[in-house]
């Protein structure tokens, strides 16, 4: 990630638009299969586990925001989508875990999100 972001000369903070450049593809498979390998890691504590997927949220957001293009990215390059094909579903499994763990979205809400369609 921060590599990516190196090259791409964007700014990280916390109003990062999920159109950043160095959103690529590749950059978000490989944080998120950083991402799954920290779950597995930690599968048997209720605890850590529920944190790292608070930390999956970000890469999740991005990927529902960008969906049909992230989607059609990885498959032109090879690239596994780790999302499954319903975004719906995906959508539902990012709410379950904001809302498992009392997580505010930005705008104050909590419980309802709206993510950019394409």
């Amino acid at each position: 990630m921060h590599d990516a972001l190196e090259i791409s000369g964007d700014w990280l903070d916390l109003s990062s638009p999920p159109t950043a450049h160095f959103l690529s593809i590749e950059t978000l498979t490989d944080g998120w299969a950083h991402l799954v390998a920290a779950e597995e890691a930690v599968r048997d504590d209720a605890v850590l586990s529920a944190r790292v997927r608070v930390a999956q949220l970000p890469v999740r957001f991005v990927c529902l925001a960008r969906w049909n293009q992230l989607k059609d990215d990885a498959s032109m390059r090879g690239i596994r989508w780790p999302f499954g094909d319903a975004r719906e579903e995906a959508l539902a499994g990012f709410m379950d875990i904001v809302n498992a763990n009392d997580v505010w979205l930005t705008d104050g809400s909590r419980g309802m999100i709206q993510v950019a369609n394409e």
